[in-house]
């Protein structure tokens, strides 16, 4: 369901910039925030939206909680880790502040019921 958004988004954010793809070390990896699979699942329905919200509230708390954690540690190699964590807290605020803007009427036939109910039941953890 989310697959086709995420390629998508990273297409337009990544694909097709050469500078952003240079970024990338050569044999090595790029991390990617879950943003654009929680704002793929939150376009489904109303209550996945409010779960993705529910989601980026704990990684954002999460996330605070292992920086703290770090600063307080004082170690050079938890410098990386934590300018990771600081921007993924940042692609956080910035879906939170998408996601809590009113939407206008969803098209709830562009999905099928299924599909919008094993969304909600994955993004609430009753899917296992």
């Amino acid at each position: 369901m989310w697959g086709r958004a995420v390629f998508e988004s990273l297409r337009k954010d990544l694909f097709d910039s050469p500078a952003a793809l240079a970024r990338i070390p050569r044999g090595g990896f790029l991390t990617i925030s879950i943003v654009p699979a929680l704002l793929a699942g939150a376009s489904t329905s109303a209550r996945c939206r409010q779960l993705c919200l529910d989601y980026i509230d704990s990684q954002l708390a999460l996330i605070d909680h292992n920086i703290e954690q770090a600063l307080l540690r004082r170690r050079l190699d938890d410098r990386a880790v934590t300018q990771e964590l600081r921007g993924f807290a940042q692609a956080h605020h910035r879906a939170k502040a998408l996601l809590s803007k009113p939407l206008p009427a969803m098209d709830v036939e562009s999905s099928a019921p299924s599909s919008m109910s094993s969304i909600a039941a994955y993004l609430s953890g009753a899917h296992r």
